[in-house]
């Protein structure tokens, strides 16, 4: 009986692990924040553990192992038991001081999908608090992104209907929601994939031709010929004569690489991995 009680409870331990890692979220090799400040820090991070069943974890080092930021980043994440739930739900952000780069790596397939549009603007309003040495404002920032990124999502094709703007995308098909940002081009599109435009278009079209129809009594009144007379015009010579030469030259653009990320990878212990990273 006393085996079976300590089985069971070894057995929820294990479970607990699995669903939190109890694991330090706030890892700060440079000494840049109190220790006041690495405690808000982590207390905001145990609240986006409770509410939004998603890990969140801040590194700052200037050793990265000879890895790239990306790499250091995806592989900190995976190795050091961050993660919730069985696919590893979860945000990393890394300030290299060594390069003076950051980068935000996503696990998960919901974390993935849902910040798959957003890590790029995350780096550009984290990246100025970096450039000027507030490293707990930095965090604070990253936290406060999350926190509004959940708080604003979605969760359902009815619950989109009734956000305003366009900011979010959800597909029923992989239930998951994107970020839509509006820009002249999502306007122009969402004007094309509306049909109204083109039902006022041929209403206004049909109306004016109707009224012309009518006012004409459906005759035809002046043709081609309506101001030639018969037989008055007669070609007497043809020639071909070459004026000039005209050439054209266009310039092939060769592609060129961009390293702010974006998109899906594969880190070495084989998980799938998103995010954007910069320099400050």
């Amino acid at each position: 009986m006393r085996k079976g009680i300590l089985g069971i409870a070894l057995l929820m331990i294990l479970q607990l692990h699995v669903l939190y890692a109890d694991t330090q979220n706030v890892i700060d090799d440079m000494g840049y924040l109190s220790e006041d400040e690495q405690a808000s820090l982590q207390a905001t991070i145990e609240t986006i553990q409770t509410q939004y069943l998603m890990d969140a974890v801040i590194v700052i080092t200037d050793d990265t192992q000879g890895k790239s930021s990306m790499e250091f980043a995806d592989d900190f994440f995976d190795y050091n038991g961050y993660g919730i739930g069985e696919e590893y739900d979860g945000i990393l952000l890394l300030v290299n001081m060594g390069a003076r780069e950051l980068w935000i790596s996503t696990t998960g397939s919901h974390t993935i999908n849902q910040y798959s549009h957003l890590t790029n603007s995350m780096v550009n309003s984290v990246s100025p608090y970096l450039s000027d040495g507030e490293y707990y404002e930095a965090g604070m920032e990253f936290l406060n992104l999350i926190i509004g990124i959940e708080n604003e999502v979605p969760t359902s094709s009815q619950n989109y209907s009734s956000q305003d703007d366009n900011a979010y995308d959800y597909s029923d098909d992989t239930s998951s929601v994107q970020y839509r940002e509006e820009t002249v081009s999502t306007r122009v599109e969402d004007m094309v994939a509306s049909p109204w435009p083109y039902l006022g278009a041929i209403i206004i079209a049909s109306v004016i031709t109707g009224v012309i129809t009518g006012a004409s009594k459906g005759s035809v009144t002046i043709t081609n010929r309506t101001y030639e007379k018969p037989g008055s015009f007669s070609l007497t010579r043809q020639t071909d004569r070459f004026i000039r030469e005209n050439t054209t030259r266009v310039k092939i653009e060769t592609k060129s690489s961009s390293s702010s990320g974006g998109g899906t990878h594969t880190g070495s212990s084989g998980r799938s991995h998103g995010g954007s990273g910069g320099s400050f």
